[in-house]
């Protein structure tokens, strides 16, 4: 009872729980949050900037798990979800800026991350040939891992942090539902690549839960999956920042928005041809 009150005492106070967890780590919980923000109160801090810091750690804690667990690789991931949201530069710094200031409150300095540079915002696109040469590479190393990687974040609809629900399960009902910022998404997973990663899941016994798993077995970090993509990009002479899930992301999108594009141009063409019709029969109004 006494070790059990002691781990309540470390959760509450954002202490990491070094007896259940191998990876240093600490909790965002309401009562860590409001010690913070009284401790921000007493400092001279106005209600409105402290209004300010509640919303942005309530954004930040609705982002983390059920637990409100921060891990070394959260706020940067975090930081590249805002990113991939399209929110206002100021506003991911502020954000950025204020979860800095929370993990440092919480003891944790080496949980940071830097600000967004507006140069991020200007990424080089991947293309469609680098992308393709990235396959090509994945094949010639043998990485299988790797390849299907590629796969999955330039053609599907999938964030990087919900990269662990693409499972068993979800590849066999042929979508995920994952967490865009704070709405959920249905993902639609192509049939192809379905059958393809099913078969990848057959040939390494994966039967049950996530499809990217470590040698232990337990669903890839984001660390590990970027890390893994960018270890490629060298022999497929990729350049790192095109060659990244991000860059993968963006491919699927600039190809997505092509495709509408054409689908907007074949409706409107479609539209005239009845218009057409419909007047061979009408005539126009002079005759």
């Amino acid at each position: 009872m006494k070790n059990q009150s002691k781990i309540r005492h470390e959760r509450m106070r954002g202490t990491p729980l070094s007896e259940s967890m191998p990876d240093p780590c600490v909790f965002l919980t309401l009562e860590s949050m409001e010690a913070f923000l009284e401790r921000k109160r007493v400092m001279g801090k106005t209600e409105s900037t402290i209004k300010n810091y509640r919303a942005v750690l309530t954004l930040l804690r609705k982002y983390l798990p059920e637990d409100g667990r921060i891990i070394q690789d959260t706020l940067k991931d975090w930081k590249d979800c805002l990113i991939e949201h399209e929110y206002a530069i100021d506003t991911i710094n502020r954000c950025l800026s204020v979860a800095n200031n929370m993990v440092e409150f919480l003891g944790h300095r080496e949980f940071q991350v830097i600000q967004y540079e507006r140069k991020e915002r200007s990424r080089d696109v991947l293309t469609r040939n680098e992308y393709l040469r990235m396959l090509q590479t994945a094949r010639k190393l043998n990485a299988e891992r790797t390849y299907f990687l590629i796969k999955c974040f330039a053609n599907m609809d999938l964030p990087l942090q919900e990269s662990s629900k693409l499972t068993v399960e979800a590849l066999k009902s042929g979508n995920l539902t994952v967490l865009w910022g704070t709405k959920e998404k249905k993902v639609w997973i192509p049939v192809n690549l379905r059958q393809e990663l099913l078969a990848y899941a057959e040939r390494h016994g994966i039967v049950r839960g996530s499809i990217f798993v470590t040698k232990r077995g337990k669903p890839m970090r984001r660390s590990q999956i970027s890390g893994d993509i960018c270890r490629l990009c060298s022999a497929a002479k990729v350049a790192e920042r095109k060659g990244n899930p991000q860059g993968l992301k963006g491919l699927y999108d600039k190809t997505m928005k092509s495709i509408y594009s054409d689908m907007d141009n074949l409706i409107h063409y479609a539209y005239e041809q009845m218009l057409e019709r419909e007047q061979t029969v009408l005539y126009t109004w002079s005759e």
